[in-house]
């Protein structure tokens, strides 16, 4: 993603080509998607695109992240603040993804995208410098490998919602994620 002045102009191109996106993901699957298309139907020129984005996979990026900082950003910072913070906060989350955030939940994976969702949040959980909790002395690798589990988890926790059509309410998947997240699977 190019880094350019977030000006209210910028904000809002970079929006269009977003939702340009969702759109044609709507009508064809995202592979048949060139960045004409979305040009096309965002109604901004080609040349103006690579302003924005490098390529469709950058578009598609950005629309991943803005839905991560919409929900994670407000999970990642509640690890300290207790059990019942957390177990709030995740309420809060898969409210999101249930509600605001299911048509382009459903979206992406019905385009085969889970992986590249996976991706995408361990970019922005690096970038904006998030780590999942950890027990003290956690090396750099073993931190890194608890982040790749505890995000491909989470949006395989995700996929088995939505396969399931969102039948557990957000307080029961809250309930499932901290008994994961606080109780260990195997005690020593």
């Amino acid at each position: 993603m190019k880094n350019l002045p977030q000006t209210q102009p910028a904000l809002k191109r970079r929006a269009q080509l977003e939702e340009a996106l969702l759109a044609l993901m709507r009508t064809r699957g995202y592979a048949q998607i060139t960045v004409t298309d979305i040009c096309r139907e965002a109604d901004i020129p080609r040349r103006t695109f690579y302003h924005y984005f490098d390529c469709k996979e950058a578009v598609l990026r950005a629309v991943v992240e803005s839905m991560l900082n919409e929900c994670f950003l407000e999970v990642m910072l509640e690890f300290d603040r207790g059990y019942e913070a957390m177990k709030e906060s995740l309420v809060r989350n898969f409210r999101y993804w249930q509600g605001e955030a299911r048509e382009k939940l459903d979206l992406l994976l019905d385009n085969g995208l889970p992986g590249e969702m996976m991706q995408c949040a361990l970019r922005w959980l690096e970038s904006e410098h998030l780590g999942l909790p950890h027990r003290p002395g956690v090396s750099d690798k073993e931190l890194e490998l608890i982040t790749m589990v505890g995000c491909s988890g989470f949006f395989t926790l995700l996929m088995y919602w939505r396969r399931n059509n969102y039948r557990e309410s957000p307080e029961e998947m809250a309930d499932f994620s901290m008994q994961v997240l606080s109780e260990p699977l195997f005690p020593h």
